[in-house]
């Protein structure tokens, strides 16, 4: 036995095919209608005339209904879907209920004039009720922290929410027996206050070993999550104009500079290890001490660069294989992948400097 939360934090299609079942068996056609009410059975209207329609099945067309078809539609099977209207669905979840009308431009302009504004436009003002808002968006999070997104978003700063999408392709080139899966995430975040909403849907090669929506696009959209936290709701600005204690420093440098800087000033530090980076902090009230942390330097760990300069924050993570973006001047503050993060040869890494 399982509750409702715990089924769909960890992908259950049985208790998702049982529900739909349970409670519309004796009313299809109103279960149909809660996609109308999504905009789901049309074109959301988006900017592209490659858009295709739909497939919803109606329990009134009695050729493509069957007594499966409730079952199936219960965990997303028998529906076709766009990426972006399934978005839109999750985008309003984030946006306590008010579902908006995707678009991809905010205005057209010529020769320097705006000849098009684009203005958003609600679609449904109001998807469900409060009570099944909060319900839903508790099942999103949950995902993310007990379910199927658990293993991909350990140790994330901020809270997502999600769900994984892992489905068998059947699309006319492939078939079921071709073992073609698509992988999917879709969620937003910060999930206390939602700034994003993102869908990341991937169709992996045939037999592929590893397929899961969790680990395949749930990886792809921690990495977007991630740069997009560390560029956006961390930006410069807000960081220097937050008070700080300025008694209070912190700067990491080589032992051998470090060990150079404090002799003429007649600072005692305590170094306890002879480690190659220190990071170093003041460990007194009257700043006359200075505290060395010796930096961790696993060979396939991303590192925690926060208070390098640029010079020496370049070549630890070029060293590591990274690629690396540089934002600002100073040092740095912050980093697009979190330290502790396994490094993939060539990966790029943006630091934030202030």
């Amino acid at each position: 036995m399982v509750t409702i939360k715990e089924a769909f934090a960890h992908s259950s299609n049985v208790a998702m095919s049982k529900l739909a079942y349970q409670y519309y068996v004796k009313n299809p056609q109103q279960y149909y209608e809660h996609f109308e009410k999504l905009g789901l059975t049309k074109r959301s209207g988006l900017d592209l005339k490659e858009e295709f329609r739909p497939t919803v099945k109606n329990p009134a067309n009695k050729k493509t209904w069957h007594f499966q078809t409730l079952a199936s539609m219960g965990f997303g099977y028998d529906i076709m879907l766009s990426p972006i209207q399934l978005l839109s669905v999750y985008n309003a979840v984030a946006n306590n209920g008010k579902m908006m009308k995707p678009y991809l431009v905010s205005r057209i302009e010529k020769d320097g004039q705006v000849v098009r504004a684009i203005e958003p436009q609600i679609m449904n003002e109001k998807i469900c009720s409060e009570e099944t808002l909060r319900q839903l968006k508790e099942c999103l999070e949950e995902v993310v922290i007990s379910g199927t997104g658990k293993p991909v978003f350990q140790g994330v700063t901020y809270k997502v929410a999600g769900k994984t999408g892992t489905a068998k392709v059947n699309d006319g080139v492939y078939k079921y027996n071709d073992g073609v899966y698509q992988a999917a995430f879709t969620g937003y975040f910060p999930a206390d206050n939602p700034k994003y909403s993102c869908i990341v849907v991937i169709k992996n090669k045939p037999h592929a070993a590893n397929y899961y929506g969790g680990a395949v696009a749930g990886t792809v959209f921690r990495t977007i999550s991630d740069k997009l936290y560390v560029l956006n709701l961390q930006q410069p600005n807000n960081l220097a104009a937050q008070k700080r204690d300025s008694s209070f420093y912190r700067f990491v440098g080589l032992n051998n500079d470090v060990q150079k800087l404090s002799s003429p000033f007649n600072i005692p530090f305590n170094n306890s290890g002879n480690a190659l980076w220190l990071n170093v902090v003041n460990d007194s009230v009257d700043n006359r001490m200075w505290r060395m942390n010796a930096m961790t330097d696993a060979a396939r760990i991303v590192p925690d660069v926060k208070g390098f300069g640029l010079k020496d924050a370049i070549s630890i993570l070029e060293n590591k294989g990274l690629k690396v973006v540089v934002k600002g001047r100073g040092k740095v503050v912050a980093q697009s992948i979190l330290p502790g993060t396994t490094i993939n040869k060539g990966q790029q890494i943006i630091i934030q400097l202030v």
